[in-house]
């Protein structure tokens, strides 16, 4: 996620200035429903671990596997 923040930025952004610290918080507000190994993200000025009920299941260990319990 914050590769891609980056790579939007403007490439006048130089990195290790404010502006740019700034540029990757602020872009990080942007991305919704953002799908990574652990979740999926929407994040925002209120929420900064940006996942959701999507991100947690519950499951069984039966006859040695696991099975999603609905």
């Amino acid at each position: 996620m914050v590769k891609n923040v980056v790579e939007a930025m403007p490439k006048t952004v130089k990195s290790g200035t404010t502006e740019y610290r700034a540029g990757i918080r602020d872009g990080m507000g942007g991305p919704e429903d953002f799908v990574a190994a652990e979740g999926v993200y929407t994040m925002s000025d209120k929420d900064h671990n940006g996942v959701d009920a999507r991100a947690q299941v519950l499951v069984e260990v039966e006859n040695g596997r696991y099975q999603l319990v609905q």
